[in-house]
């Protein structure tokens, strides 16, 4: 794979408390296979986005926003396996608009709060279009649809932050509904049981409209005297949902389950003579267990009625 990013950006001068820059920025991409095995075919890929942004303060509330437009334009190839076409050729084009409205305002020299509600998208990429073998890392056969739509969302967050001169205290929770989620689903044969393609189980990619909420928070305490320590505590929770159920069940798949991240860490500006900017810390994960994961609930029970079904 070979990929050139450009980025090209013009910033006004600031004028009575405006902030505005402009420009535009995307990449070009090429895709070839050179092993004996293939998961996705070769393809020519171009991004390119235009965008606005702008921000204007008034006192203690700064108001920002931004538009911008993106077109994504997919050049598949075609390739052959084993004496058959395995990958056929087409193009596809993506575009759409996203936009962003924001506010924040300093309630007071240690509390601010936040707002933004957004929109924006993401096209397929080659993968979800248009994959056909085993991927050896997940164990999968996975299949692209060259059928899917890119996906849209829109997003509502909030937020408060304190800081003081020994705590740091931040939260902020979320809402993000996207139309045309695309996600892996377990395909069925005939008969209703699990599919596999060369002894691997067989995924499609798929879509359909999904709920997302949840919260991220942090908690740093750097008491005085002792400016050089900090204890910080990262907190992150997500809950996704299908609107419509996916065979039977709501649960979104591959969601991350809450965590916490605790770190405790020593800042030293001036170590020793041969070492400045030193630092030591001692981290810590904690991942609770992910109840709530996609699961083919109408499979299952037709598989128990069937055992119902069964002669002893």
């Amino acid at each position: 794979m070979k990929t050139i990013n450009y980025n090209v950006a013009y910033h006004l001068a600031e004028n009575k408390n405006w902030k505005t820059s402009f420009g535009v920025n995307g990449m070009k991409q090429w895709n070839e296979n050179k092993a004996e095995e293939a998961i996705i075919p070769d393809y020519d890929l171009f991004d390119f986005g235009v965008y606005g942004v702008t921000a204007k303060t008034w006192n203690q509330t700064t108001l920002s926003g931004g538009l911008r437009y993106d077109i994504r334009s997919l050049d598949n190839k075609s390739l052959a396996g084993e004496g058959a076409e395995r990958f056929m050729a087409f193009n596809k084009t993506f575009s759409n608009l996203s936009a962003s409205l924001g506010a924040t305002h300093a309630v007071s020299e240690h509390v601010s709060l936040k707002a933004n509600v957004s929109r924006g998208f993401r096209a397929p990429n080659s993968s979800e279009l248009s994959a056909n073998g085993e991927h050896e890392g997940t164990n999968r056969y996975e299949l692209g649809d060259r059928n899917l739509k890119s996906e849209v969302s829109t997003s509502i967050d909030a937020g408060i932050e304190i800081t003081t001169n020994h705590v740091d205290i931040s939260v902020s929770p979320y809402f993000n509904y996207i139309s045309n989620y695309i996600f892996y689903n377990r395909l069925l044969g005939a008969n209703g049981a699990d599919s596999s393609i060369n002894d691997a189980p067989a995924f499609q990619f798929s879509q359909q409209s999904a709920r997302l909420m949840g919260v991220e928070a942090s908690f740093d305490v750097h008491p005085h005297p002792l400016d050089w320590l900090h204890f910080e505590n990262t907190i992150s929770f997500v809950r996704g949902r299908f609107t419509d159920p996916v065979d039977g069940s709501s649960n979104l798949p591959l969601i991350a389950p809450a965590s916490l991240l605790t770190e405790l860490r020593g800042e030293f500006a001036n170590a020793t003579k041969v070492l400045s900017n030193f630092y030591a810390k001692v981290e810590m994960n904690a991942v609770a267990t992910q109840n709530n994961f996609l699961q083919d609930l109408k499979r299952k029970q037709q598989q128990k009625d069937m055992c119902y079904l069964m002669p002893e």
